[in-house]
């Protein structure tokens, strides 16, 4: 995608795997976690949700929301949460979908644009929004892929979550 700034260009620069905070609360007895009927007819898809959030003036840090500290508050959260840090499977008896191998499917990712957000986002509204036609790739460059094969639909984590920071 080009602009009059030039090519924008998204890049994951790190990955990091998210655990829980407390590993004791991963217990086995709800594994594998079996999904209902309207999930075995409808096929998974992502749940995308873009939040764009811009520095304050007063923020006297690198980041609004550093990455170190996501990291923690995803893995407090992930206590309450453990099956978000499962993978999509099909059960080789029935082949309905459920929801297994604890502990293997979530990631953050941490990226960069090469673009300030001001570029991005004053171009074609005086309204000084961020609307979602103005982001790299119509947003799509700002979460994190998704391979959507049917026969693959095991592979995709079922939280992941991608950081990134504008230049």
């Amino acid at each position: 995608m080009s602009t009059s700034a030039g090519q924008i260009d998204v890049q994951i620069i790190n990955r990091f795997p998210l655990h829980c905070e407390n590993n004791d609360v991963m217990s086995t007895d709800e594994i594998p976690f079996k999904l209902g009927p309207l999930d075995e007819v409808i096929f998974p898809v992502p749940i995308e949700n873009i939040f764009v959030y811009e520095k304050p003036t007063f923020s006297s840090g690198k980041d609004l929301i550093p990455i170190d500290r996501l990291r923690n508050a995803l893995s407090y959260a992930l206590n309450d949460y453990p099956h978000l840090t499962e993978r999509l499977h099909t059960n080789p008896d029935n082949g309905a979908p459920e929801i297994g191998c604890l502990g293997t499917g979530r990631e953050l990712l941490e990226a960069q644009c090469n673009l300030r957000l001001d570029d991005l986002s004053y171009k074609n509204n005086a309204s000084r929004r961020v609307m979602v036609t103005d982001l790299p790739d119509c947003g799509a460059s700002l979460v994190p892929p998704f391979n959507s094969p049917i026969d693959e639909f095991h592979r995709p984590p079922i939280l992941a979550i991608q950081h990134t920071r504008f230049a």
